[in-house]
């Protein structure tokens, strides 16, 4: 039974249960207030003035396996004159979805007979889940369509299918010649229909009040998301699910809200916005979209403006679409599944139910849900269950039977226990009261009889078998019953259910036993998770009506996959979900698995590109069916190294007697490159250090090239104090001491074994007490005579290998850029400010007149085409590689300038940015975007304050490429190679796709490219049995 609901909405609604007994999948908004259900077994219901009317506007035979069926319709924007409607359904003995239209007469409640015309029909699903199915019209008059992935992660991301995708129509079935993909030559046909990609299961959308498209996709393992549907753009699936995923991907688009799986959640349903022609919700819902998610059974509101989500019901049973009539109300159908199909996957459902929710802020009792007729035999017991509300609280509750009060019989549910034969055509009633007002139930009537259920056994398969993909599971049973003796096949009914994590999906529908054993065939496709099982269903039921059910659950063999590669920070994309290289996932024998490898990686000191997977396969993204032993690949890499040589150490210098210095007594700080000083009688910085009496410490860190033993040196004058420290550890202490009147330049030295090469923590202390001041740091050690540490091997820091940043000098005068010191000057890590009226640093510039400038080193992670983005106020200027890219060195508010440059992979480039403030507000923004980059401000990774040094550390997978040149001519490529060995190539795009292969014709004519798009390109060569990789920008 539905859980008390009611209670758990804001105050002041109210529930009324309108039609039950549905199998329902959506509800559309008709004329005069009609209401058409959607069920997924091919009828369209007809509901007027909340009345469910008992002949159905379609029905339409269909395959309604596993989550097919009938899933939506769409009333033409004409339809009060044409009466057309539009329906998405998969037709029987199909497995593929279309889009049909059909002409209703009768005032919108039947169908003309022979008037359905296909529109489109999509493209073939090897699975049965993941169907979509949403259809709309837009305030363009276009239908806008809603495609499922049908299990299949990979094809969301392509443009050849019409799968996880929005795709855009006109009413007569053509398509938009304004479809954002229509003129791309690479896409053809059907495909020119598509509005978006990259998404998973886009199950319900809806307009809000400006004609805007939002979508509700259900997601896969991470999140459930919440997408403003722009023309063309790509939604992630399965690179990215809410804020997990890629983060370098083309042309992608972000949710607008996502939730994870917290909770309990599952799966997003639903979308509909509050925005009716009468509003009589209150003022802080309009606008705002009303969805739901399968597995909280809760219903939500959600701001587009705020971004907050709050919940509006809990207790709804499945809950699958919403609308808002134009009086205001609210209507909602969920899928219940008692009886027909399992309570968790809803192969069928007979249970289904009409919801309307209304605001009243009324004292009034108002019954939602009234008691339901039960059928029992012998000996069982029953609840009769009510639901009620009102704002008055609380409520009592008292029940009757036959018309006589039950004594104790006071709450919301009453238990019947241990029924006898005098109970048969009892009669149940319940009266609700408050303070004001009562309110009495709809009569419930039990029926009992003498009779015992049936006994079902499923004799096959057997709960220890094992299954793995494409297995045939030849089910069968029998029952028994006390009066019937054994039941025929038709008395019983099969059925199976796909478990997957805390939810179910339909596997088989239910089937009569009338030809035993029912042959399922376990499908390679779909759910990808490890972790799954069948569970087989069989009902029986007896002459009288009475049933009874079991189940046997069939679990999966499983094999483990492993991914390992050069760069253990790469993430492998397995259908939507990543794991880490060397991590073992595991998967059901036979399942078809996609996995891709990221193209490029990008860490802290280092750059790697794809090359390609042990095996030979150059694509990043490989498919395969799960063997049957475990699996182990090799994915490979072609990466750099960044390094910074040495920038020294730091040095304090003060004039406190001790070495532990003060903060009050620093008079200078910098960086010295080396300890290498005689300053004789001077002293570091005349005028700011004294030169008699001084101290000094220098730290930082010290690279030690390789491991060993290495004698370190401290040579002062001999009345001078200095020591040494490495990794805490005291290796040298020279005190001061008279002069013996043999050397005035004392040396001291110490031992130290390291185990392991790398940066070590460094100190030295320095004091000068009279006469000479000299100090120097020597050392020797495996393949280093003794010398003086040179620069290369001190640093200030550890983090110093990362890209860092830009210098930004901040200047204190308008569009001058020379003769004037900075202000002051720092590091910053991106270049997105907004600093409105105000100023980056009121104390040293002032709100307005000064200018900025960002120099560096720009270090692109692949060859590509970037396009360069900056707003602005005031004037700006973009210069790379000592060029100007974007000049707009002027006052006012300037958006969008754009630039396309040409820039190599991994090459750093001068970087320098300008930019000033004249007057008024003050913001600027640089962003860019790649084939393989989404619009966006450039990474601190990428930007650097020095250049450092760079060092290869490539696979040998790509060495032969040394052997090859790439020729250009036009869009025309050839190759120039003395190889006699070419036995084949092919062309890959940035998103793996192969599209062009041949054998050595490459090297004998050129190979046209017209048709493709400008971009980055792969091409493999096998030569000599070796594979190589030429990347190449169109």
């Amino acid at each position: 039974m539905k859980s008390v609901f009611s209670s758990d909405l804001p105050p002041g609604f109210i529930e009324q249960e309108i039609a039950t007994g549905l199998n329902p999948v959506s509800i559309t908004k008709g004329l005069n207030n009609t209401i058409y259900i959607t069920e997924k077994n091919g009828k369209v219901r007809v509901v007027q003035n909340d009345v469910l009317l008992p002949s159905p506007l379609l029905d339409v035979e269909v395959n309604d396996f596993n989550e097919r069926g009938l899933i939506s319709i769409a009333l033409h924007p004409d339809f009060f004159n044409n009466g057309y409607y539009y329906a998405y359904y998969c037709p029987k003995n199909r497995n593929k979805n279309r889009v049909v239209r059909f002409t209703a007469t009768n005032n919108g409640r039947s169908t003309l007979p022979g008037s359905e015309v296909l529109l489109i029909e999509l493209d073939t699903l090897v699975g049965g889940i993941h169907n979509g199915g949403c259809l709309k019209f837009g305030s363009d008059g276009k239908l806008y369509i809603g495609t499922g992935e049908g299990g299949v992660a990979t094809n969301s991301k392509l443009l050849t299918n019409t799968l996880g995708k929005i795709l855009r129509i006109n009413d007569d079935g053509s398509i938009p010649t304004d479809n954002p993909f229509f003129n791309d030559p690479t896409v053809t046909g059907i495909n020119k229909s598509i509005y978006a990609y990259g998404l998973r299961n886009p199950f319900a959308f809806e307009f809000d009040a400006t004609g805007q498209l939002y979508t509700t996709d259900v997601g896969g393992s991470t999140a459930e998301e919440i997408n403003k549907i722009l023309p063309g753009k790509f939604y992630g699936w399965p690179d990215r699910e809410g804020n997990s995923g890629s983060t370098s991907i083309a042309n992608y688009q972000g949710p607008e809200y996502f939730y994870t799986h917290q909770g309990g959640a599952c799966a997003i349903i639903g979308c509909s916005f509050y925005n009716p022609l009468n509003k009589t919700f209150p003022a802080e819902y309009t606008g705002q979209i009303f969805f739901g998610d399968y597995c909280t059974e809760k219903i939500y509101a959600w701001d587009p403006v705020t971004k907050i989500r709050t919940d509006f019901a809990t207790g709804a049973n499945r809950p699958l679409w919403y609308l808002f009539a134009d009086n205001g109300d609210m209507y909602y159908v969920e899928r219940n599944g008692a009886d027909g199909g399992s309570a968790g996957a809803n192969t069928v459902s007979y249970d289904g139910k009409l919801w309307k929710i209304k605001y009243t802020n009324s004292n009034e009792v108002f019954i939602n849900q009234n008691p339901q007729s039960s059928a029992l035999v012998v000996g069982e017991n029953t609840f009769f269950t009510i639901t009620a509300y009102s704002n008055l609280q609380p409520l009592t509750y008292q029940w009757y039977k036959n018309g006589v009060l039950l004594e104790g019989a006071t709450n919301d549910t009453l238990l019947v226990k241990s029924v006898t034969i005098a109970d048969n055509n009892a009669i149940f009633e319940c009266v609700v009261s408050n303070s004001v007002s009562s309110i009495t139930s709809t009569e419930a009537t039990l029926t009992v009889i003498q009779n015992t259920r049936p006994v079902p056994m499923i004799s096959s398969p057997l709960a220890n078998f094992k299954y793995k993909a494409n297995d045939v599971l030849k089910i069968s049973g029998t029952a028994t019953d006390a009066e019937d003796g054994v039941l025929s096949g038709a008395s019983l009914s099969f059925w199976v259910d796909l478990h997957h994590d805390t939810h179910t999906h339909p596997a088989l529908a239910p089937t009569t036993g009338t030809s035993l054993p029912i042959s399922f065939t376990v499908p390679n496709n779909g759910e990808t998770s490890p972790n799954v099982f069948f569970r087989v269903y069989l009902k029986a039921t007896d002459s009288k009506g009475f049933s009874s059910t079991t189940f046997t659950d069939v679990h999966p063999q499983l094999v483990g996959i492993t991914v390992n590669s050069n760069v253990p920070e790469a993430k492998i994309n397995y259908d939507g979900t990543y794991h880490l290289a060397g991590e073992t996932i595991y998967s059901v024998k036979g399942i078809i698995r996609s996995l891709e490898a990221p193209l490029v990686i990008s860490t802290n000191n280092r750059t790697c590109i794809f090359t390609g997977w042990a095996h030979g396969e150059s694509s990043k993204l490989i498919t395969f069916a799960t063997p049957n032993t475990d699996v182990n690949l090799y994915a490979s890499y072609d990466c750099d190294e960044v390094a910074y040589t040495g920038d020294g150490l730091t040095g304090t210098y003060s004039d406190v007697a001790s070495v532990n210095i003060n903060a009050d007594g620093v008079r200078l700080k910098r960086v010295d490159p080396e300890i290498n000083f005689n300053w004789q009688y001077d002293s570091p910085d005349m005028g700011t250090i004294d030169d008699n009496n001084f101290k000094a410490i220098w730290d930082g860190y010290i690279d030690i090239p390789a491991a060993g033993t290495y004698t370190f040196y401290l040579n002062s004058f001999y009345n001078d104090y200095c020591k040494l420290y490495i990794d805490n550890q005291e290796i040298i202490n020279k005190t001061s001491g008279d002069y013996t009147g043999v050397e005035y330049f004392i040396e001291k030295s110490g031992n130290i074994t390291f185990n392991t090469a790398g940066k070590k923590k460094i100190k030295v202390t320095f004091e000068e007490t009279d006469w000479v001041a000299a100090i120097e740091l020597l050392w020797s050690g495996p393949s280093i005579t003794k010398q003086i540490v040179p620069q290369n091997n001190l640093f200030t820091n550890t983090n110093i290998t990362t890209g860092n940043g830009l210098t930004a000098s901040y200047l204190g005068d308008v569009a001058s850029l020379s003769g004037i010191s900075p202000k002051y000057t720092q590091t910053d890590t991106e270049i997105d400010f907004n600093w409105a009226a105000g100023s980056p640093n009121e104390s040293l510039l002032g709100n307005d007149l000064y200018t900025i400038t960002w120099k560096g080193y720009l270090r692109p992670p692949l060859e590509d085409n970037y396009t360069f983005t900056v707003n602005g106020d005031d004037g700006f200027m973009l210069l790379i590689d000592n060029d100007t890219i974007i000049n707009q060195w002027h006052d006012g508010i300037i958006e969008n300038k754009e630039k396309t440059i040409h820039l190599k992979g991994r090459t750093f480039y001068p970087f320098e940015f300008r930019y000033y403030e004249n007057g008024g507000n003050a913001n600027i923004k640089l962003q860019w975007a790649s084939s393989l980059i989404s619009k966006t401000g450039i990474e601190k990774k990428y930007l650097y304050t020095d250049m450092p040094a760079v060092t290869s550390n490539s696979e040998s997978l790509s060495q032969n490429i040394l052997n090859f040149k790439l020729a250009r001519d036009g869009s025309g490529i050839r190759l120039l190679s003395q190889s006699d060995y070419i036995e084949k190539f092919d062309i890959f795009n940035v998103n793996g796709k192969k599209i062009i292969s041949g054998t050595n014709e490459i090297q004998n004519q050129w190979i046209d490219m017209n048709n493709y798009s400008d971009g980055m390109y792969l091409i493999q060569i096998i030569d000599k049995g070796r594979p190589a990789v030429i990347k190449f920008i169109k």
